[in-house]
């Protein structure tokens, strides 16, 4: 009788049943993560979200499996979770076996959201993604801290600790972008957002590329690493992002990842939860956003200019930074385009 692999074994326990693995296939995609599809012999169909080396984020799995954990309750689409594998031996990294959830992603910088989806599917994913993001924000922040997640951060904390982060990151980067990324972490450091009186649940990565789409709803939100407790404004910003609605170089349509005009998304956001943010304060965590996205395309750059990582795409990054400086100008000097 053949002996189970490791992996068989480790699905049998945390699936409380005995499993047989028959086929594992990588999944292309994934900056920070690796994913790969398991197939059981049974035809369950498994996702096993896992570590890579020199990724473009430091973020902890081990966290990441935290947060879904304690996300229990709230009523926001994801893959079920079955179980964490920490010590790396069974596939030569730590990864999380979770449910595989069928439907399509959208590459914003490959194809337009209208030709992915069809232009009918749209105000109802927009519609959906909102009622996901305003359920989210409203989730009780106690979930998180009784986990032991960020227990001692609290919506302002969070902002002025993202700014030291990001900051620190692009100065620190072997590759600067340039002064005027410096002027963006200046104008950060020196400027500050209305308080706010609500500490949320935040993603921290939140994009239509991201998330699984099935006809014209949301079936679920991926990548949780940099989810935590936080300011429910800085997903908002980080979502308005032109970058995240396909922009790299040439100028585009304003859009909220290109479902809704910015102005109406914040209307259908506001109507649904309640909070409003003003233009200054969508000025600055848009700033922010692009500062962070900037810090993350400079470390991927970093690794692949020292070979730390052989993954081709990464000097790529590169193309992207010009526009997203562009989008921090263009605010800095004239407010918001919209």
């Amino acid at each position: 009788m053949t002996e189970p692999s490791p992996l068989s074994e480790f699905l049998s326990s945390v699936l409380d049943r005995t499993v047989t693995v028959s086929g594992l296939t990588r999944v292309e995609g994934g900056w920070s993560r690796q994913l790969h599809r398991c197939v059981l012999e049974d035809g369950t169909v498994l996702a096993l979200r896992g570590e890579v080396n020199s990724s473009v984020l430091d973020t902890d799995i081990g966290r990441e499996f935290a947060i879904l954990s304690a996300l229990g309750p709230v009523p926001v689409p994801r893959p079920t979770i079955f179980g964490f594998e920490p010590t790396g031996e069974v596939l030569g990294h730590r990864f999380m076996a979770m449910e595989w959830v069928d439907g399509l992603a959208v590459n914003l910088w490959r194809v337009e959201a209208s030709k992915k989806f069809g232009p009918d599917a749209l105000t109802g994913i927009a519609r959906s993604w909102t009622r996901d993001i305003v359920a989210l924000h409203q989730a009780d922040a106690e979930l998180f801290r009784a986990a032991g997640i960020d227990v001692d951060l609290d919506a302002d904390r969070y902002v002025s600790s993202e700014v030291a982060f990001w900051t620190d990151r692009v100065r620190r980067s072997d590759h600067h972008p340039g002064p005027l990324v410096e002027e963006a972490c200046e104008w950060l450091e020196r400027t500050s957002p209305l308080p706010s009186v609500d500490t949320s649940i935040v993603h921290g990565d939140l994009r239509l590329g991201n998330m699984v789409i099935e006809g014209d709803r949301v079936r679920a939100f991926l990548d949780w690493e940099m989810a935590g407790l936080g300011d429910w404004r800085a997903d908002i910003g980080y979502s308005l992002m032109p970058y995240h609605a396909g922009k790299l170089l040439a100028p585009i349509r304003p859009s909220w990842n290109q479902l809704l005009e910015p102005r109406q998304f914040l209307e259908e956001y506001s109507g649904s939860s309640g909070r409003e943010m003003t233009d200054n304060d969508l000025e600055f965590f848009i700033v922010l956003a692009c500062t962070k996205m900037i810090g993350i395309l400079c470390t991927g750059i970093d690794a692949f200019q020292a070979g730390r990582s052989r993954d081709p795409r990464l000097p790529w990054m590169s193309i992207a930074v010009p526009g997203l400086v562009d989008d921090i100008c263009t605010i800095l000097d004239g407010g918001l385009p919209w």
